[in-house]
Order: C-alpha cells, then sequence, then structure tokens
C-alpha cells in the first residue's frame, strides 16, 4: 500500500517538475509602444515587436472648427521586430469617434514605405485597417497614416466644428 502511494507521489512530483520546466523555458515577449504611457502593451508569444510615434502618441485628434475642406491629419509611426523570429501583427483604429455629418467627405490611406495598403471613408466606429501583417526578424516598417477632409462642390457647412479622434492599436 505504502508502495503504490510513493510511486503515486513520485509521478506526480515528476509531472510538476517537467510541467514547470516547460513554462520556464517558454518565453515569452511582449509589444511596446513608446513615446506615450498611457498606450498598452499586447502580449504576443516569442516575438517583440515596438511601435514608436514621431509625435509620442497613438491618439488621433483634430483640432474642433481647424479641420476643414481641404485639410488633412498626418500620423507617421514604425514598426521595429527586435525579436529573433519574424512576427505577424495587425493595425486598427479603437475609441473612434467621428461626428461629421457628411462622413464620405472624410477619408483615410494608410500607407506603408509611401505606398498605399489600406484606404476608404474614416470609420465612425473601431476597425482594423490591416491584419496578419508579417514583419521579419530585425525589420523595421515605415507607415503613415493620413486623414483628409475632402473639398466638394456641395455645401459642407453642416459640418463646421465636427471632429474625429481615434487611436492607433496594434495587436
Amino acid at each position: 500500500m505504502f508502495k503504490n502511494r510513493n510511486i503515486i507521489i513520485g509521478i506526480i512530483i515528476v509531472l510538476i517538475l517537467v510541467s514547470l520546466a516547460l513554462v520556464v523555458s517558454f518565453a515569452f515577449e511582449e509589444t511596446t509602444a513608446v513615446g506615450n504611457d498611457k498606450v498598452s502593451n499586447t502580449i504576443f508569444k516569442n516575438k517583440r515587436i515596438s511601435i514608436e510615434y514621431s509625435d509620442g502618441t497613438n491618439e488621433l485628434t483634430t483640432s474642433t472648427g481647424l479641420f476643414n475642406p481641404g485639410s488633412m491629419l498626418t500620423k507617421n509611426f514604425i514598426i521595429k521586430n527586435t525579436g529573433n523570429k519574424e512576427a505577424k501583427y495587425s493595425i486598427s483604429l479603437k475609441d473612434v469617434i467621428n461626428t461629421f455629418d457628411r462622413k464620405n467627405d472624410i477619408t483615410y490611406e494608410l500607407k506603408l514605405n509611401n505606398n498605399i495598403i489600406s484606404s476608404g471613408i474614416f470609420p465612425s466606429n473601431d476597425t482594423i485597417l490591416i491584419e496578419n501583417e508579417t514583419v521579419l526578424e530585425n525589420e523595421t516598417k515605415y507607415y503613415t497614416l493620413i486623414i483628409k477632409y475632402n473639398e466638394s462642390e456641395e455645401n459642407q457647412i453642416i459640418d463646421n466644428g465636427k471632429t474625429i479622434s481615434a487611436k492607433i492599436d496594434l495587436y
């Protein structure tokens, strides 16, 4: 009876040690956002991706009354893979606010190395801009997000003083 009990306890101890060794050897690295303490980190398994905003923040905001037809808002950011494996990521707009009535007048373009990779009407809610983009080991990608208030031959006075805002999110 004691012999069976000792064998069972021995098996349990071995399983615990093996599980602990697997947990310790499985490295987790994270995505870091540089330039803004309010930006949260996202955990990626075995990958290290950082995002740096040229103006130090992930926020896109138009100034009330200053975003008029013909205006543009530009946001530059860099995504770097400092890990030792290629990584996949997606870029989205979170916490989107679009108070414009003429939604079609506000458009966006997302450029990678000056090539448009995503474009359309600026959204009114959270939206994925690109999905499953690959960044190779030690690679850096240069992005520009441009928000345009396009001029129209129709009267746009209805949107005087309206704003848009969002946060760029990497996951």
